[in-house]
């Protein structure tokens, strides 16, 4: 009956046989009526990045952003409501980040101005930990933990969706490709884009481990370390004179992150749906969202822009994000192609494929992505119905409780087996691990600045 149930629900959504084909909808745009009292609905052409003819008007009833179409409405944010958001950056941990800096401090940032006679922090960085380490008042350690175990259970998929969808689809926002290819994150040697995956994965997999996200444990240490990094490039990004920030913003701003959250915590969570072809409980969801809601809280996400309070909320921010930053350009593109091609020519035109699948043909051409051949489109096609069937078993009653020791067991081995690099940059102002590769926007404006 529960299957039953589940199946009409798609169906009466319009979605059953979309998620069947495994057709993308990483916006979560449902079928939408084709008039609407007042006149005919209007949308925007591909590739604008803007909301509906560039002004994101309330009246207009639906918006199309390279293949995805979703009804806007008031409670969308315009982009003169997201615009502030990219002028904040993260005042607490920018504090103890320029001190950071200016002192040159190596090895772990959390242990920033201890000492060998006493230990004592410095206390710009103990005031930042003792605050973080008081858990915000909404926080429900049960449903923090329900959300870690379903992820856990789909893990093999929600890793998928996080590569695919979240990072190389997720670089199609253009002012946070700037910032990688400003700091040689991600888009460097394929071994340092293998490493740079690796760390990003070891967050999200230590996040995951029962009690880790307790204040001063591994995981919640692990996302620290995330924010303070974010922090430290965040201050040598403003000083270098390229860098626009009226016109890009804030580095990592708070547009950026709550963008970013939102590509690991609701994009992943649609795309089990996908896979599976059925909507997770409304608890199911819930407890997802409040797990990333608390990594968001850590990470430096304020309490006003952390939408992961609920699945209707996040998806209007996730819509409004996209419409109001969306644009893919030769930046992205770069990203997209180091990101697929750091196992080499054989893997990435499989990869390229299956992002094809994942995002869509119009997101794909947009990063330039190669088309595969029909074989290789079988392969994917037979490696997705591969997935679904894996997850249609974690979801029966005695092997989900098997499926998810399993997926715990391999967890625990892998983040036995990838070293946590603690930082990527302790070198302070001049530090050689800041590569600098400039964007080729930026690299226009910037030649004048040797030392990037």
């Amino acid at each position: 009956p529960g299957v039953r149930e589940s199946v009409e629900n798609i169906i009466m959504e319009g979605r059953f046989w979309s998620a069947w084909k495994f057709e993308p909808n990483w916006l979560g745009g449902r079928e939408v009526p084709p008039r609407y009292e007042g006149g005919e609905r209007k949308s925007v052409t591909r590739g604008t990045g803007r909301c509906l003819g560039g002004q994101g008007q309330a009246d207009a009833p639906e918006t199309v952003l390279y293949g995805q179409a979703f009804a806007w409405s008031d409670q969308h944010q315009t982009a003169e409501e997201l615009s502030p958001m990219r002028l904040e950056g993260d005042p607490d941990a920018d504090e103890v980040a320029r001190l950071l800096l200016e002192s040159g401090h190596a090895g772990d940032v959390l242990n920033f101005g201890a000492s060998d006679q006493d230990g004592s922090l410095h206390p710009a960085m103990a005031r930042l930990l003792r605050k973080y380490s008081e858990v915000p008042n909404w926080l429900d350690p049960e449903k923090l933990a329900e959300g870690q175990e379903l992820m856990v259970r789909f893990f093999p998929v929600a890793l998928y969706w996080m590569y695919y969808c979240s990072l190389v689809g997720g670089f199609s926002f253009p002012n946070i490709t700037k910032v990688l290819l400003s700091t040689g994150y991600l888009c460097g040697s394929p071994d340092s884009v293998k490493q740079r995956l690796m760390d990003t994965f070891r967050m999200v997999m230590i996040v995951l481990v029962p009690g880790a996200m307790k204040p001063r444990e591994e995981g919640w240490k692990s996302v620290m370390r995330v924010r303070m990094l974010h922090a430290k490039v965040r201050c040598v990004l403003q000083k270098r004179p390229y860098w626009k920030e009226s016109e890009w913003g804030v580095p990592i701003n708070q547009e950026d992150l709550a963008a970013v959250l939102l590509a690991f915590s609701l994009q992943t969570l649609r795309g089990v749906e996908l896979i599976a072809c059925r909507r997770l409980s409304e608890r199911q969801r819930e407890a997802y969202l409040h797990l990333w809601r608390y990594v968001g809280f850590v990470i430096g996400v304020k309490e006003e822009y952390n939408t992961c309070s609920s699945y209707s909320r996040s998806e209007l921010y996730l819509q409004s994000f996209a419409a109001h930053q969306l644009a893919p350009t030769q930046d992205s593109v770069a990203v997209a192609g180091s990101l697929l091609g750091f196992m080499g020519p054989g893997m990435k035109s499989f990869r390229c494929q299956m992002l094809r699948r994942i995002v869509g043909d119009e997101m794909a051409d947009a990063l330039e992505v190669e088309k595969g051949s029909l074989v290789l489109r079988q392969t994917t096609t037979a490696r997705l119905w591969t997935m679904r069937a894996y997850t249609w078993v974690s979801m029966l009653p005695v092997a989900s409780t098997i499926v998810t020791w399993w997926h715990r067991f391999w967890i625990r081995r892998l983040l036995q087996h990838i070293p946590d690099s603690m930082h990527p940059l302790q070198k302070g102002p001049g530090e050689k691990s800041f590569v600098g590769v400039q964007s080729q926007e930026t690299a226009q404006t910037g030649s004048k600045d040797k030392s990037s």
